[in-house]
């Protein structure tokens, strides 16, 4: 993941929407206005950064990229605040005036918590001609990799500007708004928020098996690639090729989700762009939500922030041999070592609940993962549909996962061997004695360690999960 994150400054993003300037006034609560029964805000300080589209390209260039926006303003002051905050940041711009108010957002927060938001705009679609200078500016840019288009629905996306968008034959990816649906077929993905997708699907509900029918509709009806973004369940992946994975938030602690969304497409845009896959660019796309969502305001995150993530991160993924260290130690400061073992091929509700059970039986959980060679062998030539570094990664952003290690074998017998756990968990029907379908079992019991048997739950696991797709 590092070596894609590196690749990011070498990237030109054209980012395309509706702009903002984001106003934030700042200060402290310690009375209650006698004229209303209302908070009276002492503000203290008046921040004013770039929103919506704008946002999205101050995170494609914090993120250490090129960035060029394209967008409208009004004749106002709000038009001359946001171009110098953008100057600041080195973004390239090319915005069209128009007769309209420049779209302004005023939050008052106090003590970080947000007391009221204030928006000036008005919604008039561009007009042809304004169209045409939008798109006039947009073909002058050279060398772009990659196009992210922010639509809020203030009026800048057209069905003439995407028309002539997609003829560019540049990636397209884009953060929707359930309104212009229609507009947005064919591209190459798109990112709604759960709230969105609902809207979009015509499907209501938030349990996994609905996301999933939202999902799956959308890729179908829109010819695209989607990840819902579900704030703390995290981000769920549905692919054109009816593969889908579902990543855990990786935030540890949510001050605020402004421009979360805006975050996650900057992170997905360039990651793609630096030929990451999907499931790569999600996961990446992930951490930088966890960042931002710890910060209060209209947040961005850095190269150096996001490979921090990782770092940190990649210190729970060890070889054998790394581990047994580990291990020894912990024991030695009388942990309780759990261990579990599975391909973990498509992250679904039933790995989540085993995993947690797991962790609640000690006080380290380690992971072992099936190779991609291993999983073939049992699971056949088109499996896994998620390799063995994805895999790895995925379950390491679990809070209760302390640990991931790869084995090859058919079992994790050699692996329990050489670790010694003290509690076995394993997720089915399994007999503990039946040391036939559970060969590791004897080893356990020879060492006398104990074996967790976590029964599953709602039919839920991968095969049923790829026959349902297929479906």
């Amino acid at each position: 993941m590092k070596k894609v994150i590196q690749q990011f400054s070498k990237k030109h993003i054209l980012v395309l929407g509706d702009v903002m300037l984001d106003e934030f006034l700042i200060g402290d609560v310690s009375r209650i206005n006698p004229e209303a029964p209302v908070p009276v805000l002492h503000v203290k300080s008046r921040i004013f950064k770039p929103g919506g589209a704008a946002n999205v390209a101050s995170n494609v260039v914090s993120l250490g990229a090129k960035c060029t926006l394209i967008g409208r303003v009004g004749k106002d002051n709000a038009a001359t605040i946001l171009k110098k905050s953008l100057d600041v940041r080195d973004i390239n711009h090319k915005l069209v005036i128009d007769d309209v108010l420049t779209i302004r957002k005023t939050r008052s927060i106090a003590q970080n918590q947000h007391l009221l938001r204030v928006d000036f705009e008005n919604n008039t679609p561009m007009s042809a001609e304004q169209t045409k200078k939008a798109l006039a500016n947009i073909k002058k840019i050279k060398n772009v990799d990659l196009i992210i288009i922010s639509d809020y629905n203030k009026g800048f996306i057209t069905k003439e500007l995407m028309s002539e968008i997609k003829k560019l034959n540049i990636p397209i990816i884009a953060d929707i708004k359930p309104q212009n649906k229609e507009l947005f077929s064919n591209v190459h993905l798109i990112t709604p928020n759960l709230k969105e997708a609902q809207k979009l699907s015509g499907i209501s509900g938030t349990s996994q098996e609905i996301v999933e029918q939202i999902g799956k509709k959308l890729v179908t009806e829109l010819n695209t690639n989607v990840i819902i973004t579900r704030s703390k369940d995290g981000i769920s992946l549905f692919e054109k090729n009816s593969a889908q994975h579902h990543i855990p938030t990786n935030a540890v602690e949510v001050y605020d989700v402004t421009g979360a969304g805006d975050t996650v497409i900057g992170a997905i845009g360039l990651s793609i762009a630096s030929n990451a896959s999907l499931t790569q660019s999600a996961i990446i796309a992930n951490h930088a939500a966890g960042v931002v969502v710890g910060k209060v305001g209209t947040a961005t995150t850095t190269q150096k922030e996001l490979i921090s993530q990782f770092n940190q991160e990649n210190k729970k993924i060890k070889a054998v041999s790394e581990l047994k260290e580990i291990v020894s130690d912990l024991k030695l400061k009388n942990k309780k070592i759990v261990f579990t073992n599975g391909c973990f091929d498509i992250l679904h509700t039933g790995h989540i609940k085993l995993l947690r059970e797991a962790k609640k039986q000690g006080n380290v959980l380690i992971v072992g993962l099936n190779t991609d060679d291993s999983v073939k062998k049992f699971k056949g030539p088109k499996r896994p549909h998620n390799n063995q570094f994805d895999r790895s990664e995925i379950i390491a952003t679990l809070e209760f996962v302390d640990y991931v290690t790869l084995f090859d074998q058919d079992t994790p017998s050699e692996l329990i061997k050489a670790l010694r756990p003290d509690i076995h968990v394993k997720g089915g029907d399994y007999d503990p004695q039946d040391y036939d379908a559970m060969p590791e079992a004897k080893i356990v019991h020879d060492y006398k360690g104990k074996i967790h048997i976590v029964p599953l739950k709602d039919n839920k696991s991968t095969t049923n999960l790829i026959e349902k797709i297929k479906k």
